[in-house]
């Protein structure tokens, strides 16, 4: 039995250098039957080539208040969260010594030279973990979620009984679902790797638990209608497990994908946003790595300001799109893309105006999109002189249509839209081989148009011309206020908010 000590009695644990690159630290965590006992544990080290006998953690680490404590070795003691401390007493084991890989603990939080090597290994750790254990937290409500999502998935991977499922099971899921997602958990950054890279992944709430693999596939094995934050969000995850560990692997995201499809998920340290996603990607190489080909080289340096990891990232997306690959130059484009739709005038405080700032959110997006229907071109690699680290022209606004009518009635929103339509139209008919539009063709348009409008909740289709048009232009009247469009250098159409109206 454990011998009691005080909390703050002990000295902080001090951590000894790791070896090499290839190693790191796993928490053997003591065992205890009653679930009020204090958290005992050691600290190791262990090669990442070859011992990978430990489950790792992935959690939201909450508030930055370290009012609790793992005590190692009876002789000094590591102060954690309150958060991961829960977390610690559910995954504790009764009569076993339980091997975790942590991050808040096994990797030297104040040593920035230990984080940049540790991190290029992160996608290793969790790879080769014998599991991932998520933690959601205690909430009674997310518990209720996990609970239902294990209860009513448990039978519906078979075709009958999915052909059975009644309309209240649905909804039931659905809304279990859309409320798992409001979790902290979902919104954290570090664990769109933590849980897309190992086949074995149990999410924990409370007593309930549900496999993650559970909840990746309810979005596809039941009657799905309306488009939510839950469908898409699960949908995306899943994606990104299968392309990784699924049995019919896909190809793998590039990292600016990456960081359009993750945009909203937060990191409290802004170097992050790359960090995080970066050992997703498969046009990525770490610094430390052996052989960096074409890829894209990221060196993790949290001595940089924020300012700077944008940037050097900017001039890793543009060097690897200096070599004569079709990667790079997509890349390019997509890079160029982002930073015309984030930009706000502030330039990274005085940075390359070419280089997107991943903290601020999306101001403009592109009407078309990826979508080829309307025979738009666009270029990926727009013809425009770059000279680092000197900022260089990316375009111009040729046209620009005249912003949505401040308090405008129904008949004058109509007649607003028909007109950006018909504007729409004659851009396109001036710049391509195009002699006229189709009414299926104005129909594409307008869902795209409504699509941008709504922040991509409605998402794009085909419209069915039997389809009654005013039921769109309704929800594109909706949405409007304080829109503008303008027509790009590139013959691209792009909108943004925030003009005089």
């Amino acid at each position: 039995m454990a011998q009691k000590v005080e909390m703050g009695a002990l000295p902080q644990y001090e951590y000894l250098p790791l070896p090499k690159s290839t190693y790191t630290r796993v928490l053997d965590l003591q065992p205890a039957i009653d679930t009020n006992a204090p958290l005992h544990a050691s600290l190791r080290h262990v090669n990442l080539d070859y011992d990978l006998l430990f489950d790792a953690v992935s959690y939201t680490w909450g508030e930055p208040i370290f009012n609790e404590e793992i005590i190692i070795d009876q002789a000094s003691s590591i102060k954690i969260t309150a958060t991961l401390r829960d977390g610690l007493v559910r995954f504790r084991l009764p009569t076993e010594v339980r091997h975790l890989w942590v991050d808040a603990v096994c990797i030297n939080q104040a040593d920035d030279h230990e984080k940049a090597g540790q991190i290029p290994r992160m996608a290793q750790i969790y790879r080769g973990a014998c599991s991932v254990l998520v933690w959601l937290g205690n909430d009674q409500e997310g518990s209720a979620h996990v609970r239902n999502i294990a209860r009513l998935t448990q039978h519906l991977h078979s075709t009958n009984r999915m052909k059975a499922a009644n309309d209240l099971e649905i909804q039931d899921i659905q809304g279990a679902l859309d409320g798992l997602v409001r979790l902290p958990w979902f919104s954290r950054r570090w664990i769109i790797q933590e849980a897309s890279l190992n086949p074995n992944v149990t999410l924990f709430c409370g007593k309930d638990t549900v496999p993650w693999l559970r909840v990746l596939l309810a979005p596809t094995i039941i009657p799905w209608g309306r488009v939510t934050r839950g469908r898409t969000l699960i949908e995306i995850f899943k994606s990104c497990w299968t392309s990784h560990v699924g049995l019919a692997a896909g190809r793998k995201k590039g990292i600016l994908d990456l960081l359009a499809d993750f945009s909203d998920a937060a990191c409290s340290n802004s170097r992050d946003t790359i960090y995080a996603i970066a050992g997703l990607a498969e046009d990525v190489a770490f610094r430390d790595d052996q052989d960096y080909g074409e890829k894209i080289v990221i060196d993790v340096d949290y001595t940089k300001d924020v300012e700077e990891v944008f940037r050097d990232f900017g001039f890793a997306v543009a060097s690897s799109a200096r070599r004569p690959t079709w990667e790079g130059s997509e890349n390019f484009g997509k890079l160029l893309r982002e930073a015309i739709s984030r930009a706000d005038g502030s330039r990274l405080n005085g940075f390359c105006s070419w280089a997107p700032d991943w903290r601020l959110p999306k101001a403009r997006v592109p009407i078309r999109l990826e979508y080829d229907d309307l025979n738009l071109s666009t270029c990926n690699t727009p013809k425009v002189m770059l000279v680092l680290p000197d900022a260089y022209y990316i375009g111009s606004v040729k046209h620009m249509f005249r912003c949505f009518p401040k308090g405008a009635s129904p008949a004058v929103a109509t007649s607003w839209i028909n007109e950006l339509l018909e504007w729409a139209a004659k851009q396109v008919i001036a710049n391509k081989t195009i002699t006229d539009w189709s009414d299926e063709m104005m129909n594409m348009l307008l869902a795209q148009l409504l699509h941008i409008m709504t922040g991509g909740e409605a998402r794009w289709t085909r419209l069915d011309p039997s389809q009654d048009r005013r039921l769109h232009r309704r929800r594109v009247q909706e949405n409007a206020r304080s829109l503008g469009v303008f027509d790009a250098a590139d013959h691209v159409f792009w909108s943004a908010r925030g003009f005089q109206t």
